[in-house]
């Protein structure tokens, strides 16, 4: 059997080549868990889990051709989307997309 292998948040900024903002370090997600929602319009979106930094980092390797190094995803919905992190445009200030 093969170890799980635990990731930070340092190694994806340094595999991606971002800078995640400082409020995901100050933030206990799993306080948070799945009572928080997100407006988008008329839509409220249920946050189903924040994904943890060995997520993100499966996620990013097997999607790696969809994604490249542009979009971070970093929250799933109940509806099995996703909320991201958008660096485009900007590697320090990054846009929040679904």
């Amino acid at each position: 059997m093969v170890p799980t292998i635990m990731y930070r948040l340092e190694s994806i900024e340094k595999k991606q080549n971002i800078k995640f903002p400082e409020v995901l370090y100050k933030t206990d997600f799993k306080e948070i868990g799945s009572r928080m929602e997100i407006h988008v319009g008329n839509d409220r979106l249920k946050i189903s889990k924040f994904l943890t930094a060995t997520e993100i980092i499966d996620i990013l390797d097997e999607y790696y051709d969809l994604l490249g190094n542009d979009i971070i995803l970093i929250v799933e919905t109940s509806h099995d989307d996703y909320i991201c992190l958008y660096y485009r445009e900007n590697m320090k200030q990054p846009s929040i997309v679904y």
